[in-house]
């Protein structure tokens, strides 16, 4: 499932939601080049979220940077719906995805590439962004950020009751996505 940065009309179950004056294409980064590009003589895919980052491997964050929301397990992009006028009333450019399936069936790292690729078709490949991730999208977010590439382009990234430490609704369920939030899973290792 692949999503594409369009304005939703509002009758759509899932999809994107860019602030009101971004759509697919008139991003102001897109065909721009931009002095936030990631170094090629630096990886930052093996650090973990919350190590220091020097000046030298790192921009300094710009204020107001464009936010990704990701919602949690059984949600969709409109849980954030609240949240996303009241950043947008603040002057944030705010995006939000709906992942499917949101039901805890797919593999989180599969969930993961659907916030890559949200991101890549919203951001394009440079813009840095600030994220959001709830619940499960927390995981989602920080597999994004720790083994996706994210972390070179993120300047915040906040979970909000997200398990990083495992939650018992997956020693109990049959859903793939859900087991990988056991405590202790391969996944949060």
């Amino acid at each position: 499932h692949r999503s594409s940065c369009i304005q939703p009309t509002g009758n759509e179950p899932s999809g994107i939601q860019p602030s009101d004056n971004q759509s697919a294409g008139n991003h102001p980064s897109d065909n721009q080049p931009s002095d936030n590009q990631p170094s090629n003589d630096q990886s930052m895919d093996n650090r973990r979220i919350g190590d220091p980052l020097s000046a030298t491997t790192r921009t300094t964050p710009s204020p107001k940077n464009p936010v990704v929301l990701v919602h949690g397990i059984w949600n969709t992009a409109g849980i954030f719906s609240a949240l996303k006028s009241h950043l947008e009333q603040a002057g944030w450019q705010v995006y939000a995805l709906s992942m499917s399936p949101n039901n805890g069936d797919a593999p989180l790292e599969s969930l993961a590439e659907q916030v890559k690729n949200f991101v890549n078709d919203c951001l394009g490949p440079y813009q840095p962004f600030d994220m959001v991730g709830f619940s499960m999208g927390g995981l989602v977010s920080r597999y994004y950020a720790q083994r996706l590439g994210g972390l070179a382009r993120l300047h915040r990234f906040v979970t909000l009751s997200a398990p990083h430490q495992g939650t018992v609704l997956g020693a109990f369920s049959h859903r793939y996505g859900v087991r990988q939030m056991k405590p202790g899973s391969d996944f949060l290792r």
